[in-house]
């Protein structure tokens, strides 16, 4: 298993590039999570762990998330994903 904290800055610039198994794995884990059942997302989880692949089914989801939402494609996506997370901030702060 490759530690994300020992590579190399071309080795870790690699990882945060899915696989479709990786990208297969996310969209499993988004599915299992939309229908909250820990039992799929457990398996997924310890499937990830013992491939050594935790850290890239992380970045997986993530993938899957900035495509969903055209955070690469939208110009106005990413700042109004920013300001809607600066808002939970200030919500959270102030409870």
């Amino acid at each position: 298993m490759t530690d994300p904290n020992n590579m190399t800055p071309e080795e870790f610039t690699l990882s945060l590039v899915p696989t479709p198994d990786d990208l297969a794995d996310a969209g499993a884990w988004l599915a299992a999570q939309t229908r909250l059942d820990p039992q799929i997302l457990l398996q997924l989880y310890i499937d990830a762990y013992e491939k050594g692949r935790l850290f890239h089914l992380l970045v997986a989801v993530g993938e899957t998330a900035v495509r969903a939402t055209h955070l690469r494609d939208d110009p106005e996506a990413l700042p109004t994903l920013l300001a809607s997370i600066a808002q939970h901030r200030l919500t959270q702060e102030s409870e």
